[in-house]
């Protein structure tokens, strides 16, 4: 024991000596005495601990000392100030120095109760600021009038007061009676919407994109899937047609599916969108699909926010493995009640028309494909080398059937009001906007959309209770025609007339019946739909730091379709000569109730927030389809009661239950340190009855490393700077309903009953598939935030694959829907990068550019080689592998395609396929710049995409009974085909019957080989904007507050080397591809 003693009191003369020891020399001038730190720290080996809030009451220091001691320097340090020191080892211990009973007595008494109201700029109330005594873990917050009161607070306090997206203030509470924040310019600072709640970009440890109304408002696009291309790293968006009202399709992150859907999940304002971004039709139109989404008017949205890693969609469980789209719709504020009109009218076309052969080229490869064959044309119907084209039709006449069926010019006009306003207690906004567009179609195509926009917020009881509704309803109708006309569309140009004399339409001529593609265009689709989107929200704060709410949404979604085939449509020499109808209904409802409480704590350095919640969700999906056939007269097509048959062509009922209970906890540590914990329980109706619950989770964590002392005191150029990482696990339930269900389909009357046999077969361990993701990011600002750059990599993987398995013959059943040890892989870069290249008074110039490079994999898959998927899929490569025969090209002595014998065994079969290349993107991404002169700015938006993709080839040979040679009209392309031994190209020899090598050549390998495969990357000018607002003298001469002007144009201009139709939609030929637009607008504030 007293040998512990002595070498204690060795140790303390040990340090006392090294204190006295230390040899320092400092000169200071009204220096922060933190300042004064970091130079003592620099001359010794001493470190100091203190926490930072204490400084705030320091003055400034004044020295002037050279080779003085540590002690010296220190007293001189803190004499006079509040603090006092303690050395400890290395360490010199920074504490409030204590107060005398008289001193204590006397900062009792002067304590008050401090009141104050806190605003923005234009004297709005700001309510939930947050108001703290600095140095305290003292805090509130403001009600609806922007009000707070502070009881026992000393009179030489300091408030911090802060507001999401305002900067914060530092107010002496001698001036705290009115408290004026100023709205921050910092994009670090703008709110983002994120799951069940909201943060800013400086703060949130997700990845999370964010598409703003101004971006919105700039592109003339009836469909809000349209205003994504492009802008959003990570979400790959394509247009599938150019119809309005037409589908979209969009992956995050790649596709993490085998079979399954891979579309994120869509919320609206809270509430889930029912038919999500399914295709709605039932039947077939020129349209090939129907968009939900086309019900949404763009102009209502305020902000789409995308949600990609697991940190940021965990917390949605088994529907956030493909990501979640956030679209919240405008609300109103308080303040003056506002007026706001706006109108566009344009037109649209199709940028790029198909070149298509001549009559006389046409004929002439007709004639060369009958010597290819040896046969001679014949003008006997029913025969392989029939040709009326050759032999009966006017060799002189010309059409161009493409340009016929959808050559026209379309026109568009949108209008859209909207009015807003409240006070602090109630805010409201109600709009409502008129949508009218035609087709390049021929004929009497139109699509028509109707929209009303509703929303009110409202607070009682003392600002502790708040009620919040909104509402979305529209009304679309849409119609088009058979899809069948574009295919048609490419018949003989030489085709007889297709009116005869008396204005009916023309089938046949010297005896030869043609299919006539204008009938098409008359046989009427029609689809009628109403979508209504609801949503109630109250919430009541029991404390200022606790609040709970209940949210309630409704969903319903009804599209009604009918077409009609009258008998003035059809060949009277036909066989099947009536006139039919077709009815089909595909209705969604859906509600959810989403109870929630939330809970903060705010201390000196760190704030905590919980959220516990629970999601209770029923969907019901119905579908029918009727089909009314035998009319005798086109007169009663459209009565049911007219019909002699009745068919039930399609039914189906399909509900889906959801429950989940989630909990999130982010803690925040001196605005530097963030960690953010998620997870939920679900339960769904789509899983069998053994597998039906998953659990889901994720982890989140932000450095802002610019926050540190080493950095923030220092550091001029970096003006932000955050590494975030995150990993969790989410599901994916996005599968057809009841799949582990026993299936049977219907065969073939047997003793006048229908016939059933199993399809698939009972699978209670149905469940759920698994996505892991992990995140790494970097996030920066630079030069006072004139530019960030932001770097993100990423590492999806899923596993437990849902698949149709294919059992034995002897099961007595085909297949069995189960979970499979299948494994994919996503990963990539996502890069961000936005320059203010120029700002002053009259001019900015700012430019952003994003890119994605992405990379599939199918890591595992048992047993692949000995599946009924060995064709579709190969280990190691992408899901969109393309897997086939290598094309050798154009033997160039006989002039058909030869192919790669691969495994040496003297066949072309299956077993010599290959890789040949992948359909995914290799990266894509968006150039913006926007320029500002005075009142003038102009935006442009460039959308680019680097891909291998299905070439015209792949159109001309997409149908067997198109090939080149026959009846069919086809593209110039074909002018390269190969012609005579020794010719070098990439087109066989043409072929009029389907008898011959060369069809069969080209029917059983060609689409299935690289000879279709070709660049099909390109650079489009997606959004260019002119506008300019009117001098406010000008304005008001309109009454109006103020006057926008404004030309916008969509795909104006696309750069490309693919030698198709079009790079987006690329090889189908029943697509039309997005059309070019130029609109002029007006917009008017009030």
């Amino acid at each position: 024991m007293k040998l512990i003693a002595l070498l204690i009191l060795v140790s303390c003369f040990k340090v006392t000596a090294t204190v006295h020891a230390q040899s320092i020399s400092i000169f200071v001038k009204q220096e922060p005495i933190e300042k004064v730190f970091e130079k003592i720290q620099k001359q010794s080996r001493y470190s100091f601990f203190y926490d930072e809030n204490i400084l705030c009451r320091t003055g400034k220091v004044t020295l002037s000392l050279k080779n003085k001691s540590l002690t010296e320097v220190l007293d001189k340090v803190f004499k006079d100030q509040p603090l006092v020191y303690e050395v400890i080892d290395q360490t010199i211990l920074v504490k409030p120095k204590e107060k005398g009973i008289i001193e204590q007595i006397s900062d009792f008494l002067k304590k008050q109760t401090v009141t104050g109201t806190v605003t923005d700029e234009n004297n709005q109330a700001l309510a939930g600021a947050t108001v703290t005594v600095k140095g305290t873990g003292v805090h509130t917050g403001t009600n609806s009038e922007g009000k707070f009161t502070l009881h026992n607070v000393t009179d030489n306090a300091v408030l911090l007061v802060t507001y999401i997206g305002y900067i914060t203030q530092e107010v002496s509470v001698k001036n705290a009676g009115k408290i004026i924040l100023i709205k921050s310019e910092s994009k670090l600072d703008e709110v983002q919407v994120i799951a069940y709640g909201t943060t800013t970009k400086r703060l949130n440890t997700g990845s999370v994109a964010k598409i703003s109304a101004k971006e919105i408002e700039s592109q003339p696009v009836s469909n809000l899937l349209a205003t994504m291309i492009g802008r959003v790293p990570g979400a790959d968006v394509i247009q599938n047609n150019g119809v309005p009202g037409s589908t979209f399709s969009i992956q995050i992150r790649g596709r993490n599916s085998l079979a399954q859907g891979s579309e994120p999940l869509f919320i609206i304002d809270g509430v889930p969108f029912a038919p999500n971004n399914n295709n709605i039709a039932v039947q077939n139109s020129v349209s090939n699909g129907l968009s939900p989404f086309s019900s949404i008017n763009p102009n209502d949205i305020e902000s789409i926010e995308v949600l990609k890693d697991a940190d940021a969609t965990a917390i949605y469980g088994s529907r956030g493995a493909n990501g979640v789209v956030l679209i919240s719709t405008k609300k109103g504020k308080s303040g003056a009640t506002r007026f706001n009109v706006r109108h566009l009218q344009g037109y649209s076309d199709i940028a790029k028309k198909m070149n298509m052969l001549t009559t006389e080229q046409y004929l002439a490869l007709r004639e060369e494909a009958f010597r290819n064959d040896n046969i001679t044309p014949s003008s006997a119907p029913g025969t392989e080398a029939y040709a009326p084209d050759l032999l009966l039709w006017d060799k002189n006449r010309y059409t161009d059937l493409r340009d016929l069926i959808m050559g026209q010019t379309a026109s568009t006009m949108n209008s859209a009001v909207n009015l807003s306003g409240g006070d602090n207690r109630t805010q409201f906004l109600i709009g409502g906007s008129f949508n009218r567009e035609s087709t390049v179609f021929t004929g009497d195509s139109r699509y028509k959309k109707g929209t009303i926009n509703l929303n009110i917020n409202h607070k009682a009881l003392q600002d502790r209770l708040e009620i919040a509704f909104s509402t979305n309803y529209s009304l679309e109708s849409n119609r088009l025609f058979n899809g069948n006309a574009l295919y048609y569309s490419n018949l003989p140009p030489n085709l007889p007339q297709l009116y005869n004399a008396d204005g009916d339409l023309n089938w046949s001529q010297d005896g030869a019946s043609f299919y006539n593609p204008v009938a098409f265009t008359k046989k009427e689709f029609s689809s009628y739909r109403k979508n209504l989107i609801s949503r109630m929200q109250v919430s009541y704060s029991l404390l200022n730091n606790l609040n709970i709410k209940t949210s309630f949404g409704y969903n319903d979604l009804n599209a009604d379709e009918r077409s009609y085939d009258p008998l003035s449509t059809q060949d009277p020499s036909g066989d099947d000569y009536e006139g039919f109808a077709q009815y089909s209904t595909n209705s969604f409802s859906s509600w959810i109730i989403e109870p929630q409480i939330d809970y903060s704590i705010k201390r000196q350095r760190g704030s905590l927030h919980f959220t516990l919640g629970a999601s209770l969700q029923s969907t019901l999906n119905e579908v029918q389809s009727l089909k009314a056939s035998g009319y005798s007269s086109d007169q009663l097509l459209k009565s049911l009661a007219a019909a002699t048959i009745l068919s039930n062509q399609f039914n189906s009922y399909a509900p889906y239950k959801y429950a989940a209970a989630f909990a999130r906890i982010n803690y925040n540590l001196d605005n530097k340190y963030l960690i953010n914990l998620s997870g939920r329980r679900d339960g769904s109706s789509r899983f069998g009855s053994d597998n039906q619950w998953g659990n889901f989770y994720a982890i989140g964590a932000g450095w802002i490393f610019s926050n540190e002392n080493f950095l923030s005191q220092k550091n001029s150029i970096l003006s932000f700077g955050k590494l975030r990482t995150s990993y969790g696990i989410t599901g994916n339930d996005q599968i057809g309903n009841y799949q582990y269900l026993d299936t049977w389909s219907t065969w073939r009357p047997y003793q006048r009953s229908t016939a059933l046999y199993p399809s698939s077969l009972f699978n209670p361990n149905y469940g759920w598939e698994v996505n892991k993701k992990y995140e790494a990011a970097l996030e920066t600002a630079w030069l006072n935030e004139r530019i960030f750059l932001n770097i993100a990599f990423f590492l999806n993987r899923s596993d437990n694959q849902l698949v149709q398995y294919i059992l034995p013959s002897q099961t007595g059943h085909f297949s069995i829907n189960r979970n499979f040890p299948a494994l994919i892989e996503n990963k990539g870069w996502e890069s961000e990068l936005t320059i203010k290249i120029f700002k002053n008074q009259n001019f900015q110039w700012e430019t952003g550019f994003n890119i994605t490079i992405p990379k599939n994999r199918l890591l595992r898959f048992e047993n692949l080689q000995t599946s009924a998927y060995q064709s579709k899929y190969v280990i190691g490569e992408s899901l969109n592998v393309m897997y086939g025969y290598r094309s050798l090209g154009v033997d160039p002595q006989i002039g058909v395609y030869e192919f790669q014998d691969t495994n040496g065994d003297g066949t072309i079969n299956n077993f010599d396929y290959a890789v040949l290349g992948t359909l995914d993107p290799k990266f894509y991404g968006g150039w913006s710049n926007t320029l500002k002169y005075k009142g003038f700015s102009i935006s442009a938006f460039f959308q680019f995409k680097k891909q291998t993709g299905t070439t015209i080839l792949n159109e001309i040979y997409s149908n067997s009974q198109s090939f080149p040679g026959m009846m069919f009209n086809q593209p110039s392309a074909v002018m390269a085909r190969w012609k005579n031994p020794g010719d070098i190209t990439t087109v066989q020899k043409v072929s009029a019957t389907t008898s011959s090598e060369a069809y069969r050549i080209a029917n059983e390998y060609v689409l299935q080989s690289n000879a279709v495969l070709g660049d099909a990357s390109f650079i489009r000018l997606k959004t260019l904007e002119l506008s300019y607002n009117l001098p406010t003298l000008l304005s008001k001469k309109i009454a109006a507050g103020s006057c926008n002007l404004f030309i916008q144009g969509q795909n104006l201009l696309t750069i490309t080397r693919y030698n198709g139709w079009d790079p987006e939609t690329q090889g189908n030929i029943l697509a039309v591809p997005p059309l070019r637009s130029l609109t002029l607008g007006i917009a008017l504030h009030y």
